[in-house]
Order: C-alpha cells, then structure tokens, then sequence
C-alpha cells in the first residue's frame, strides 16, 4: 500500500467514526474489491472498502456505532483484496490503537453520582433505590453515605489513572524531588 490505513490513523475513540483513504498501486479499484477485518478482543468488524477508480484510491469507513464498545487497546487489521477470478490476497495488516469511549459511564461513577445525589437531596428513585451490600442509599445514615461518598471518589481517581498509564500518558501523581 503506497498509502496505508495505519499512516493515516494515530489512534481511534471508542465511539467515533472511522474515515481514511488508502492508495495502492498493487490492488487497484478496476481490478479488485477490498474488504477490512477489524479485531478488538471478541469484537470483528467487517467493512467493505468504496473504490473510486478515477483517482484509484479506497475510501474505509467504519461508523461510531461499530466502535462504542471498543475497549482501549490495539485493534488489530487486515484488508483482504479479491480479483475479478475470486483469489483473495491480504493487502495490508497493521494495528490501530484504541482510547476508551468518554461517553461511557463507569458503575464507579453512577454510584458517586447516586451517592451524591442523596447527600443532596435530589436524587430520582432510580438513584434512592440503588444498593451498596444489602442496604439501599434512601435508608443510609450521613455518615455512610460520606464513607461511600470518598470510597467512590478514590477508586474513580484509581479508575482515571490506570486509563491515563494505558495511554502512556502521565499518571497524575505528583513527584517532589529535592536537589542539593
């Protein structure tokens, strides 16, 4: 591939849509059909590539819906190309990496909010009703609820950082260092 998906795409949301234009001078559009596998885990995606064959290029897309429940990690590919006889080539493999899906709720984080939501005093019947152990938070005291309350908010922040290490990014701890 003179233009390959992995040199376009730096990584992909869970969620969002996938677009990219690949070029090949091997597996033109007036010869061949290309199709995409994309794997994450048990997730496949299959997708058939568009050819346009006055600029003899490959339009790939894959829609955000496809992709929501991605988990972050690499999502691996093949484009398998068929001639006009049937013979199926692999024209290109690679890997994509994935970030998770900011849309995505953790039950850490609905909880906090549940939580919060009764300290308050604003919490719907879905959120009074929820149950930590075998007691709902409607029949907590104050002083459970701000237990679970800073229990929640620390494992959302463990949560947030483990995210931000897969991501190679930095921790979000902070490192003091003395020099003499």
């Amino acid at each position: 591939m003179r233009q390959s998906l992995q040199s376009q795409v730096d990584y992909l949301t869970a969620g969002a849509s996938l677009a990219a234009t690949v070029i090949s001078d091997t597996y033109a559009p007036t010869a061949y059909s290309l199709q995409y596998r994309f794997r994450r885990g048990e997730t496949v995606i299959l997708e058939d590539a568009t050819g346009d064959t006055s600029a003899g290029s490959w339009a790939v897309a894959v829609a955000g819906s496809a992709t929501a429940e991605l988990t972050p990690g690499i999502m691996t590919y093949v484009a398998y190309a068929t001639d006009t006889a049937g013979t199926i080539y692999e024209a290109e493999a690679g890997g994509i990496p994935i970030r998770g899906n900011p849309a995505r709720v953790s039950r850490s984080q609905s909880i906090l909010d549940a939580v919060v939501a009764v300290i308050e005093g604003r919490a719907d019947e879905g959120q009074a009703t929820t149950a930590l152990g075998d007691v709902q938070l409607q029949h907590m005291t104050p002083d459970e609820l701000t237990r679970w309350e800073t229990f929640y908010r620390g494992r959302i922040l463990a949560e947030e950082r483990r995210l931000r290490k897969s991501h190679g990014m930095a921790g979000g701890q902070r490192l003091l260092v003395e020099f003499q």
